[in-house]
């Protein structure tokens, strides 16, 4: 009987996952296609928000260089980053992520989790969408194809931009996770 309770509990739980996960990617797809145009033009204070937005995030200042949507893709993409802290409130309350448990416990014990796989996962893939994602198509290789695909097709734009915020938020959630274990294995071992 209990197992069959932690069964439904954990069914329910990814069920709301993936609602807000997809839930997300139709709302932007949605957004992609139904904006004008020439959104930025018509309103001013959007039009601002994505300046403020591209001076900080370079990605979006390139979207607006090589896209064929630009006003739409520097929109949603600006969106999308000011949306980031609140999907990972929301997603980690969702997962209840919890890294203290026994099978991290040997895991947290390694340097290299530390000295090499957190910086790892902080600049690349954290905020990697943040700073480093997309330069142009000019400096696609036949290898990067997907990301000048971003350029030109709605739906890629919107699947990549999706896929690749989601990825960072868990990834994101892992850095906290393990900064957490790191933190409390020094106080437990140094009080």
């Amino acid at each position: 009987m209990r197992n069959e309770i932690i069964k439904n509990a954990e069914s329910n739980k990814n069920k709301k996952i993936w609602f807000v996960v997809v839930g997300y990617l139709i709302v932007v797809i949605i957004l992609t296609y139904l904006l004008p145009y020439n959104i930025l033009d018509r309103f001013t204070f959007l039009n601002r928000f994505v300046r403020l937005m591209s001076n900080v995030f370079p990605p979006i200042y390139y979207f607006g260089i090589h896209s064929d949507f630009r006003q739409i893709s520097q929109l949603i993409y600006s969106i999308e980053i000011v949306s980031f802290p609140i999907l990972t409130v929301i997603f980690h309350r969702l997962i209840g992520f919890n890294l203290n448990n026994e099978r991290f416990s040997n895991l947290l014990k390694k340097p290299f989790i530390y000295f090499v796989l957190l910086p790892i996962i902080l600049l690349g893939i954290v905020l990697g969408p943040l700073f480093f994602y997309p330069r142009g198509p000019s400096l696609a290789t036949h290898r990067l194809i997907f990301i000048t695909a971003c350029y030109h097709s709605k739906i890629i734009f919107s699947l990549a931009t999706v896929c690749l915020f989601w990825t960072s938020i868990y990834c994101f959630l892992i850095f906290i996770g393990l900064f957490r274990g790191l933190f409390t294995s020094f106080l437990k071992n140094n009080i």
